[in-house]
């Protein structure tokens, strides 16, 4: 049996066993994602990539102009300082400008950060500083909020605003402008031939435990994975598709999507920052999109579109969902409108694609409802990607659908070790403990079953119930309090605190959150303050959630929205 990849002696070592080894007579050159862009721009350099701009309408404009344009904002970084290795910020939505930094950053060997902007004050103060950004580009959008963390970002040299001189913001007087700063640069770049295990991109997670944590790819593990996610058995994409990317490409480094579309010059259609049922539904009627990418909320609001309108979309032949789990429901919705509904499972530590539902010969030939049954399940490795459940004692458990532990994967896209960290975050075999709790069943599909450390989702991002339990006892009329995830009916999950006030003192749940409401994302503001005299203790006197969370169960099943 051959190894894996990631245990295969290095180069180095096996030059001196000519004996025993035959290289190949191979040509070698190496995985860099400037050579996307370039396949792009000479294969398919008329495919378009469109979206809503956020001075408004839709623009367009081709592969071979992005390339083009690609390559002035590298001279213009060049000429402005940037190096190999200098971190450039970028707090933006998805429009063509997104698309150019992506290559033009990386081509020179600079690190494209992509920040979320739904993150608190606090937290992307410390991701700038963690990451020490030397650029930071923002959309015009964000120029409020950028103008805001500047005095909080020393690192910073150059703020460059993402529009045109007849758009300048006035919240960030000196700032450059993205047009101007491009125009009159040479629209070709001898781009550096790089090792291609260097940094090319940099994306933090949520914080779900404590600060942020940077996940540096490589170009090599971006190429990579932008192959594995366009496999048929991942995203099955091609040059005859239409792809509207609903997910962020500040979400876990935009699923792959802008590099897999290039590299098989599929087109792109941008959303713009409006990424709401109305807008999805328009760009799908009009664009011919044939595979659109969300979370289950996003999702949704799309089904609602579409049954307010009474159309049926005459080209979209995929979705695929991720983030969460999508509901039986919504992939029968899909189902009933001619859309196959891909459930796929990642995180940013795993680039981020992990597993797919597509189905096998076998699952293909099951019933109706177990072919259903197996789609709702999170899906079975990509090629790349290697899993595995453990017990608490490290034991491997079998993978026969019922055995629940610890969910650990490895492969050539998974983290090994988080940025700026002193050690690793893999074992000594390689493998990544994912903190999921999931069961394998014997054709390979993997199911999330629940969640270690108490951590909530909703809407696709983590929410860390710690962090919000210190922050609630951080008030002065609070003396212990838990945060558990309740079940919702859009969102999966949101929080909910469960509070013991001070003795003889008065306090409401308005006043809890106002308390937090410039203090975290608005995402993780919890929908309800319940106030009790005690919380229930275990024998160690832990609090016990798991009893706060049966109780509460139903809390919010009714919720409208």
């Amino acid at each position: 049996m051959f190894a894996p990849i990631w245990t295969l002696p290095s180069a180095k070592l096996l030059a001196g066993r000519h004996d025993r080894i035959m290289l190949s007579l191979m040509q070698d050159a190496p995985l860099l994602v400037s050579g996307i862009l370039d396949h792009a721009r000479r294969w398919h350099g008329n495919q378009e990539v469109v979206g809503h701009a956020l001075e408004g309408g839709l623009h367009r404009q081709s592969y071979r102009a992005t390339a083009a344009r690609s390559c002035q904002l590298a001279h213009a970084l060049t000429d402005l300082g940037a190096q190999i290795g200098t971190r450039i910020g970028i707090i933006a939505w998805n429009t063509h400008r997104h698309l150019e930094l992506w290559y033009g950053v990386s081509g020179i060997g600079a690190v494209a950060h992509d920040i979320n902007p739904r993150l608190s004050s606090q937290q992307l103060a410390y991701i700038i500083g963690h990451a020490h950004d030397e650029f930071l580009f923002v959309d015009i959008t964000f120029a409020p909020l950028v103008a805001a963390l500047r005095p909080q970002c020393p690192s910073v040299k150059h703020v460059v605003v993402m529009t045109d001189a007849a758009h300048q913001p006035e919240d960030l007087p000196g700032a450059l402008i993205y047009e101007d700063l491009i125009a009159g640069q040479p629209e070709t770049y001898d781009w550096p031939q790089l090792d291609e295990r260097s940094a090319n991109a940099l994306c933090y997670t949520s914080g779900t435990t404590g600060n942020p944590k940077g996940v540096l790819y490589s170009h090599r593990s971006n190429v990579l994975h932008a192959l594995g996610v366009s496999a048929k058995d991942g995203g099955n994409i091609g040059a005859r598709d239409v792809i509207l990317p609903a997910a962020p490409m500040f979400h876990a480094n935009g699923w792959g999507i802008p590099y897999a579309a290039l590299a098989h010059g599929a087109k792109l259609v941008f959303t713009g920052r409006h990424i709401d049922g109305p807008t999805l539904h328009s760009l799908i009627m009009e664009e011919g999109v044939t595979l659109a990418l969300g979370v289950p909320t996003i999702a949704l609001a799309l089904l609602e579109e579409a049954e307010r309108k009474g159309d049926v979309w005459p080209g979209l032949e995929r979705f695929i969902i991720a983030g969460s789990a999508a509901p039986l429901s919504m992939i029968e919705a899909f189902d009933k409108r001619g859309v196959e509904v891909v459930h796929c499972w990642g995180m940013t530590e795993t680039s981020p694609i992990g597993t797919s539902s597509a189905e096998t010969a076998r699952s293909a030939q099951g019933s109706h409802a177990e072919r259903i049954a197996a789609r709702v399940k999170q899906g079975r490795p990509v090629f790349g990607v290697d899993l595995k459940i453990t017990a608490s004692d490290g034991t491997v458990l079998p993978h026969d659908g019922q055995s629940i532990g610890a969910l650990k994967v490895r492969g050539p896209w998974v983290l090994k070790q988080y940025f700026g960290a002193e050690g690793p975050a893999v074992d000594t075999d390689g493998w990544f403990d994912t903190g999921d709790i999931a069961c394998i069943d014997e054709d390979g599909f993997m199911q999330i079953t629940d969640r270690a450390k108490d951590l909530i989702k909703s809407g696709g991002e983590w929410i860390s119930s710690v962090d919000l339990e210190n922050m609630v006892c951080g008030y002065d009329k609070i003396s212990q309090a838990a945060v558990i995830g309740v079940p919702h009916p859009k969102w999966d999950e949101r929080p909910v605190v469960i509070a013991v006030a001070n003795p003889e003192t008065q306090v409401s749940q308005e006043e809890v959150l106002d308390f937090l409401k410039d203090k975290v994302a608005k995402l993780w503001l919890p929908d309800t303050v319940i106030f009790t005299d005690a919380l229930p203790l275990g024998a160690t006197g832990k609090v016990q959630k798991s009893d706060l969370r049966a109780q509460y169960a139903d809390l919010l099943q009714s919720a409208a929205s």
